[in-house]
């Protein structure tokens, strides 16, 4: 039972201290916006040209939920700040609907395939609206729920 009663701060000091810094360090692509999602475990991008947008919306959600949950911490809300500002400007095609993947600097590779981009949207800016108190993007998050939760009523 002991190791299972040490489990908890385990796995806390391993986010706090590896993962979220790795991706502080790592992660975020200073010249286009939005964040490296093909690096290796060093940290090294094995893929510059593809942007998977539910990895940006993962990538804001995490650093949104640990300002919001763990510790007001400016670094990480600035973190998912990036994630934020890189899909509204370039995640959404003129018919509102997501990207899946895009090239670094923007341009539409592939279509959305499912639900999980926007899934993983709709959570990066509700942790963002809840952590700056953004009432227009609280509102694009409500909307963009409805959107999706309509496409999923309508079978094929």
């Amino acid at each position: 039972m002991e190791q299972i009663d040490r489990l908890p701060a385990f796995y806390l000091s391993h986010l706090t201290e590896s993962i979220l810094p790795f991706w502080l360090t790592h992660g975020t692509d200073r010249t286009c916006g939005g964040y490296v999602t093909c690096l290796d475990e060093q940290g090294a991008v094995y893929d510059w040209d593809k942007l998977c947008m539910w990895a940006q919306g993962r990538l804001a959600w995490t650093f949104g939920r640990m300002y919001n949950e763990l510790e007001r911490r400016d670094e990480w809300l600035e973190f998912a700040r990036t994630g934020v500002t890189f899909i509204r400007e370039h995640g959404f095609a003129d018919d509102g609907t997501m990207y899946y993947a895009l090239a670094r600097a923007g341009r539409p590779l592939q279509p959305t395939q499912d639900v999980y981009t926007e899934l993983s949207t709709i959570l990066a800016f509700a942790e963002f609206a809840r952590a700056t108190g953004d009432a227009a993007l609280a509102e694009q998050t409500v909307e963009l729920m409805d959107t999706i939760w309509n496409r999923l009523q309508t079978p094929g």
